[in-house]
């Protein structure tokens, strides 16, 4: 019987985040501390080997912009399935 392992992962930091607005489904982008936050999940993820078979986001910018900058690392190999909800 194969393992099965999720990952749940919040958004990085968000502009609406550091000006600490309620943000809702309003867009807002990553600031450059949520970017340096997601860069340095990213490693983490890939130096402890996380291979993600399906990844699944809201179609909220902040959390697209996330989910890139995780996923980056893997582009270089197939790449797993990714489903915007």
């Amino acid at each position: 019987m194969r393992l099965l392992k999720l990952l749940f992962i919040r958004h990085a930091q968000s502009v609406g985040n550091q000006q600490k607005r309620m943000q809702g489904q309003a867009e807002f982008e990553l600031s450059p501390e949520g970017r340096h936050q997601a860069e340095k999940l990213a490693q983490r993820l890939l130096t402890e080997g996380w291979r993600p078979s399906y990844v699944y986001t809201s179609p909220l910018k902040r959390t697209v912009q996330t989910t890139e900058i995780l996923l980056a690392g893997f582009w270089l190999s197939p790449s797993p399935l990714i489903s915007v909800t």
